[in-house]
Order: C-alpha cells, then sequence, then structure tokens
C-alpha cells in the first residue's frame, strides 16, 4: 500500500470516529414554545443591568416576534438541555458553579 492511499485510509478512519463520536448539540432539537401556548407567568428577580441587556436584546432583534420573555424562555430551554443534577445545587454559588462546569463540559467535546 502506497503512502497516499495510507493516509487517506487513516483520514477516512479518522472522519468516521468524529462523526460517531460526536456529541448531540445544544438546542438541535430545541423548540421554545410560541407565545399563544406560553401562559404561565413567573416574577424573576433582576439587577438593573440584567434588565437593561435583556431589553437591549429584545429591541435589537427584528420585528416584534422576539422580547424579553422570549429571551428567557430560550434561556431556560439551554438549562433543561444541560442535564443538570439539581439535587447537589444548595445555594447560588453552586448553582452558577455546576453550570459553568456543565457548559464547558459541552463545549470541550
Amino acid at each position: 500500500m502506497n503512502r497516499i492511499r495510507y493516509s487517506d485510509l487513516l483520514e477516512e478512519i479518522r472522519q468516521r470516529d468524529l462523526e460517531v463520536s460526536q456529541p448531540r448539540k445544544l438546542l438541535e432539537d430545541a423548540v421554545v414554545a410560541p407565545r399563544r401556548e406560553s401562559r404561565a407567568r413567573l416574577k424573576v428577580r433582576l439587577t438593573a443591568a440584567q434588565r437593561a441587556f435583556l431589553e437591549d436584546a429584545a429591541h435589537s432583534t427584528r420585528g416584534t416576534a422576539i422580547d424579553e420573555a422570549a429571551i428567557v424562555s430560550v434561556a431556560i430551554r439551554i438549562l433543561e438541555e444541560l442535564d443538570v443534577e439539581w439535587g447537589s445545587i444548595a445555594t447560588r454559588e453552586d448553582l452558577v458553579s455546576t453550570i459553568r462546569r456543565a457548559l464547558g463540559a459541552r463545549t470541550s467535546r
């Protein structure tokens, strides 16, 4: 077997291995409920900076389909996708570090 064919074969094997071992992408099959289906209301405490971020993000989008509630809804969907062990979280610091680890594990794959 010549070197060129050998390297091509190795590259094919590598590509096949990558295809099989690729983790499911975050939000790959996510569906955010349309506004008409979203009936539950939730009060959330935000800092002034967080509120400003949400308002700016919603106002920066085109059209009126994206509002602050849609952005928060997607954030919740991301948390669902992370498969966090909620029973192990006792403090706000635990929450932040657990979410950081889960996101880090997803991005390092």
